[in-house]
């Protein structure tokens, strides 16, 4: 039974409910064939639609991340950085200042460059499979920023980062909490097989591997989206916004549903931020 994509006949309820994460079981073919409908897919979809700014640099969350991510890393020096899927590297300009060089993992290699703020930085493909061409117990900072929901075999990658940790290394972590709707169908503004994760799913996963939670903040609350898209251009680089949106997030998150349908399940926060320390 292929639950590739939209093309094979097969149970989707316990991926849309959240008992079961679409991907997570793929075998080596369909990983491979889900790799080459990503590899350049978010390039190209940010390259149409203007959502990302390559040529400035700028990075578009960079007042969330501080909400999100300030206190982890505050006080704290980290030799090696592994950026996830980090595109061309925007969002780890603000760790640079504690960070001695950089390692990003990225398939778009339009992407690639030898600096990054200053630091050193060493971009590589990924496989199919997830696999990190590092050492165990090498990586002291790992940022992994709305990635994984393009990757497949989530449980795999999540090993990978614990594997390569160093003991006490830190995790941050960004990624929605919703399907994204139904993948069978094409999704306009989507790329292929993304899809979001259920909080409670991601949190025992990390758990599993050895990482612990040390902070979860619910964040990204659309319909705030939505009321200022007309008067914020990039709302994540206001820290006003920030605030409201966690305000927000935090008064509407008993109302997280995995499989968004009706339009009171989308008065909800669409994502979480992680702070994950390795503890083994």
């Amino acid at each position: 039974m292929d639950i590739f994509t939209h093309r094979g006949a097969w149970d989707i309820a316990p991926y849309l409910t959240g008992a079961k994460v679409y991907g997570d079981n793929f075998t080596s073919a369909q990983l491979k064939r889900w790799y080459a409908e990503e590899e350049y897919a978010y390039y190209q979809l940010v390259q149409s639609h203007g959502i990302y700014d390559v040529e400035e640099g700028k990075c578009l969350c960079a007042a969330l991340n501080l909400r999100l991510f300030g206190a982890a890393v505050a006080g704290r020096h980290f030799g090696v950085c592994l950026g996830f899927g980090s595109a061309g590297g925007e969002e780890l300009t603000q760790f640079a200042p504690q960070v001695e060089r950089f390692e990003i993992v990225e398939p778009a290699d339009q992407w690639h460059k030898t600096c990054l703020a200053g630091k050193p930085a060493h971009y590589c493909k990924p496989d199919s499979r997830g696999t990190l061409p590092y050492a165990d117990n090498t990586v002291d900072l790992i940022v992994c920023l709305s990635t994984l929901h393009h990757v497949a075999n989530v449980s795999y990658v999540l090993g990978e980062f614990a594997r390569v940790l160093a003991p006490g290394g830190l995790l941050l972590l960004r990624e929605p909490l919703s399907s994204m709707g139904d993948w069978r169908f094409p999704r306009p503004g989507l790329t292929p097989n993304e899809r979001g994760f259920p909080l409670h799913w991601l949190v025992a996963t990390l758990a599993g591997n050895g990482l612990s939670v040390t902070s979860r903040k619910l964040c990204v609350f659309r319909p705030l989206e939505v009321l200022f898209r007309r008067v914020i251009a990039q709302p994540y680089m206001s820290r006003s916004y920030v605030w409201l949106d966690a305000l927000l997030s935090w008064l509407f998150g008993w109302n997280l549903q995995y499989h968004r349908t009706r339009w009171w399940h989308k008065i909800a926060p669409g994502a979480v931020g992680l702070v994950a320390v390795k503890t083994r």
